[in-house]
């Protein structure tokens, strides 16, 4: 059987070489006692930014979500992802009890930091299968730039 005590004698062992992974082992087994839906975010929204040569693109995981229930605003190197996943689930009919939710719903809203300032007349959504893509063009300040070198009295 388990301690109610999460810090003991043992649990953190004094002069330990590796004093951090016994505090580290703390932690994981509180957050392990957890049942699952108590460890996931609800509205945990994934999203990767890659970068190519003259853009940023935003991919994110939104399944569910009507285009209309999207809003996408940049200013900057900054980029606001918001909607909605719904309506809460109805709850079960009488004699019912529900044993597990899972399901997304409600608001969420997710900030990112690009890496560069971005040129907004280009920026473009797409949703597919539950899929954004964001193309994000690079604001002509974030892009490279040839210097020539000139030699003594070179004007130019």
């Amino acid at each position: 059987m388990r301690s109610t005590i999460p810090f003991g004698p043992s649990s953190l062992a004094i002069g330990s070489a590796r004093p951090y992974a016994d505090l580290n082992s703390v932690f994981q087994s509180f957050f392990q006692d957890l049942p699952a839906s108590a460890r996931a975010t609800r509205h945990e929204l994934r999203a990767d930014i890659r970068e190519n040569g003259a853009a940023y693109e935003l991919v994110a995981e939104i399944p569910g979500v009507k285009r209309e229930e999207i809003e996408l605003q940049v200013l900057g190197d900054q980029l606001s992802l918001s909607g909605s996943f719904g309506p809460a689930p109805e709850p079960g009919a009488e004699g019912q009890a529900r044993q597990r939710t899972e399901l997304r719903f409600g608001a969420f809203r997710r900030d990112f930091t690009l890496p560069g300032p971005v040129d907004m007349d280009g920026v473009h959504a797409a949703l597919e299968n539950g899929i954004l893509r964001v193309h994000l063009p690079k604001a002509a300040s974030a892009m490279p730039r040839q210097i020539k070198v000139q030699g003594e009295g070179e004007n130019s």
